[in-house]
């Protein structure tokens, strides 16, 4: 009877370094799933940002005109300045975010150099809207590793070296 309750013990031992193993296979089979429905849902939620940011250019015809005459390399008012400061901050918050995932391994490096070329142009078209952004960024709105991280790469664009633009953006192309 020893014999049979140490091979009982033995077996049991087998079964137990399997349920292990075949647990770790299913504690990674999950964290995969979740990591990739992560990154469908950062790519969801940004997406979502940015297509709210850009309706308000259409369904704000203030904003829409504002961003014309950034385009054109006018000179905007006031008003339009407000405007279009409180839309580069909600681009900015929108591009922290994707910055954010970005370092977290949820979305990758295209998807967010997509959402930086855009801030390229909204930011440095306009020497108006380039003080508006230093503006935020004294104030300490934003992390400092985005906004370093964002300085190099407003730094890259052809548009960085003119902030006095006298061309508009149509002549660019």
């Amino acid at each position: 009877m020893k014999k049979t309750l140490q091979e009982y013990a033995l077996l049991a031992e087998i079964i137990g370094a399997f349920a292990v193993v075949f647990s770790l296979i299913y504690v990674g089979y999950q964290v995969q799933t979740n990591t990739a429905e992560q990154r469908v849902e950062s790519v969801q939620s940004i997406t979502t940002g940015y297509r709210e940011l850009a309706l308000v250019y259409v369904n704000n015809e203030d904003a829409g005109i504002a961003w014309h005459k950034v385009l054109d390399g006018e000179e905007l008012t006031k008003r339009e300045l407000d405007l279009m400061s409180d839309s580069i901050y909600s681009h900015l918050m929108t591009l922290e975010e994707a910055y954010d995932k970005y370092r977290e391994g949820y979305i990758n490096e295209e998807f967010l150099n997509a959402r930086v070329a855009l801030m390229q142009q909204k930011i440095l078209l306009s020497p108006q809207i380039r003080n508006s952004y230093e503006s935020m960024k004294i104030g300490g709105i934003f992390t400092r590793s985005f906004v370093e991280w964002l300085d190099v790469e407003l730094k890259k664009s052809n548009l960085y070296d003119d902030p006095q633009r006298t061309k508009s953006y149509r002549d660019l192309e």
